[in-house]
């Protein structure tokens, strides 16, 4: 499954008229309670295809367009860890913006000083921000990463893309409510008996 994401992710990039070297990410986890992506070791460079944004974010939103839909709440937690270039993920800055006026639906991964052109992933790249039905998988289909906010709120897609990724088919967690039904239906069926 990881393969195909990284193709389509590749397929995707090309697509939209972006260079090769980027930062190819897959979505390990894409729940209505999690979103965890990973950028791996190896050819993954920071690419600016304009002036060098001066910037130490990386962004995820909706590859397609202005998105308001796909994140319900920015009441979250968030672990992650990982280098880039010289830059170290810092985890208590990262977060998640919902309905922001200028980027629709945007999380975001800081790392603890500005980023380089060509940086390359020093260090497996791991982001998770996780909270009670804070996501809405369905509402997006691929997601784009982003280095910085160059054109934030004047052009699509702002920043310096990176690389585009599928999301995978939600699955809906089952609620309690869903469970104990489940439960009874069981219970039920073995009286009858």
């Amino acid at each position: 499954m990881k393969n195909k994401l990284k193709l389509v992710s590749l397929v995707l990039c090309f697509s939209v008229g972006h260079s090769s070297a980027e930062l190819l990410f897959t979505i390990d986890t894409f729940t209505p309670n999690e979103l965890t992506i990973s950028i791996p070791v190896g050819p993954n460079t920071l690419d600016a295809t304009g002036d060098t944004p001066g910037s130490k974010d990386l962004f995820l939103i909706d590859a397609a367009s202005y998105n308001t839909d796909w994140i319900l709440s920015d009441i979250h937690s968030f672990s992650g860890s990982g280098q880039i270039g010289i830059r170290t993920m810092d985890p208590v800055s990262a977060s998640m913006f919902n309905n922001n006026i200028a980027g629709g639906d945007i999380v975001r991964a800081t790392f603890d000083g500005t980023f380089s052109d060509g940086d390359t992933v020093a260090s497996a790249v791991t982001a998770t921000w996780s909270g009670a039905s804070i996501f809405d998988p369905s509402k997006v289909d691929s997601l784009l990463l982003t280095w910085g906010t160059t054109d934030l709120g004047s052009a699509f897609p702002w920043g310096e893309p990176q690389g585009v990724t599928a999301t995978p088919t939600a699955v809906p967690e089952p609620s309690g409510l869903m469970l104990g039904l489940i439960w009874m239906g069981f219970a039920f069926k073995r009286r009858r008996r």
